[in-house]
């Protein structure tokens, strides 16, 4: 009796292990990694319309699943001066799932990084967030505008 309950007690103090371990988000982070990678970016902030975010289906094969809904993002995108490059049109929110866990987002006001490919704009919605930041601070901002200017803090 002694070891099922060692067993058991085993077993449960290891379920957390089976969440999802994720970095902190952090912008200028991502501006960085955003820099370094051959395809086009862009910094937008703005606000974000959708409809019903579409989820991928569950299925029997591991690794990420993806699923796309269209949106709209009307504010300015991030130039050498600043947000001063204004930005009305529509992107493909590109929502990721890893096993369980799937990206989320809500509409509102964004600062967000988009990829993109070809004519559209991309902005990806990952399991672990990262690239998009949900009412931006001045501070945060300005932070990007920095590394803009080829001095991030």
């Amino acid at each position: 009796m002694k070891r099922l309950i060692l067993a058991l007690a085993a077993i449960l103090v290891a379920e957390p292990a089976l969440a999802l371990s994720c970095m902190r988000p952090d912008p200028v982070s991502d501006f960085r990694a955003a820099a370094s990678e051959p395809e086009p970016w862009i910094v937008v902030e703005g606000m974000l319309t959708f409809g019903p975010l579409q989820k991928p289906a569950p299925g029997k094969s591991g690794g990420a699943k993806v699923a796309e809904t269209p949106g709209h993002i009307t504010g300015a995108f991030l130039t050498r001066n600043g947000f001063t490059g204004r930005f009305n049109r529509d992107i493909i929110l590109r929502v990721s799932c890893v096993g369980p866990w799937c990206g989320t987002i809500t509409p509102g006001r964004h600062l967000a990084f988009l990829k993109q490919e070809g004519d559209r704009y991309v902005m990806l919605v990952e399991a672990c967030p990262s690239k998009i930041y949900e009412n931006p601070d001045p501070a945060t901002l300005d932070a990007i505008e920095q590394c803009m200017g080829g001095k991030c803090p």
